[in-house]
């Protein structure tokens, strides 16, 4: 009832037509007679735009008392996307969805706009959220902990699908070979080892990759010499994550990747899987570790 109002307040001069048109029939009409501050009307122009933006011209929801700032994005909007019956559809390609929040981060493909900037790296962000995650890679900070062992992390969905582990959820399974995953991506991930795709070439050279972040360690390793992580106690500089996570735990003698199969512990999930497994099942262990 309130996007009405604000609604209804915003058109102005022409609220009498359309509030005919589009809602007399459900009976909120009387709702026009309760002004709304033009503060309020500013702030959730935006808003209201996301909800029910069908296809009208940006002059449509000019009101008094609205600022340019918001009718300036009013414009932009309705140049890039259109909306009907709750489906956000970008003009500029086929991509639609029913999230405003994944529409604002499409949209930053076709405008450019990254208005979040890092201080430590060139790196660009279209939300302040993922500003304050990329930050975490340079300060080491990772608030997520898990309550069944020492593991954390810097993002929530990373623990939420480590605590699959614990659980035992495996959903996707290999229909080359008896591996098991708890998420698609990693199955997606494993069946390149047996066709052998490669679809992440490098640019400075003839080398290909499974995944993309092969490709980027590899170009920061060999060929931009990039070291965008850095250890807060030493400020020691590393070109990939993976060094800056060893490096901490051979300070703090960590080593919180344990295998089911044997019991020796590691410092990082990668030691402890497939050259480990690989040894185990020379001894006539499982052959694929649980870890």
């Amino acid at each position: 009832m309130l996007f009405v109002a604000v609604h209804l307040a915003i058109v102005g001069s022409e609220l009498t037509e359309h509030q005919a048109d589009q809602f007399a029939t459900r009976g909120v009409a009387q709702l026009a007679t309760k002004p709304l501050p033009a503060a309020l009307l500013c702030s959730v122009l935006c808003h209201h735009l996301i909800i029910h933006l069908i296809g009208l011209s940006a002059a449509h929801f000019r009101g008094p008392g609205c600022c340019s700032s918001s009718s300036a994005f009013v414009e932009e909007y309705c140049s890039l996307v259109s909306v009907w019956d709750g489906v956000h559809s970008c003009r500029w390609c086929t991509y639609a969805t029913t999230k405003k929040s994944r529409m604002r981060r499409h949209l930053c493909k076709h405008t450019g706009k990254h208005p979040f900037l890092c201080h430590l790296y060139p790196a660009m962000f279209n939300e302040s959220c993922n500003l304050n995650i990329h930050k975490r890679m340079h300060t080491g900070e990772r608030p997520f902990t898990c309550v069944h062992c020492t593991s954390t992390f810097t993002k929530k969905g990373h623990l939420v699908r480590h605590m699959r582990i614990h659980t035992g959820d495996h959903s996707y399974h290999c229909h080359l070979c008896p591996a098991l995953f708890f998420q698609k991506t990693s199955l997606v991930h494993h069946i390149r080892t047996h066709t052998g795709k490669r679809p992440f070439p490098c640019d400075y050279c003839d080398a290909s990759f499974r995944l993309k972040q092969q490709l980027i360690d590899q170009m920061r390793s060999s060929h931009t010499k990039e070291c965008p992580f850095s250890c807060a106690q030493c400020n020691t500089p590393f070109p990939q994550q993976l060094e800056l996570v060893r490096h901490r735990c051979a300070d703090t003698r960590e080593h919180p990747f344990l295998c089911k199969l044997c019991g020796k512990s590691f410092t990082l999930k990668q030691d402890a899987q497939l050259p480990h497994v690989q040894l185990s099942s020379q001894k006539g262990a499982l052959k694929f570790c649980l870890m």
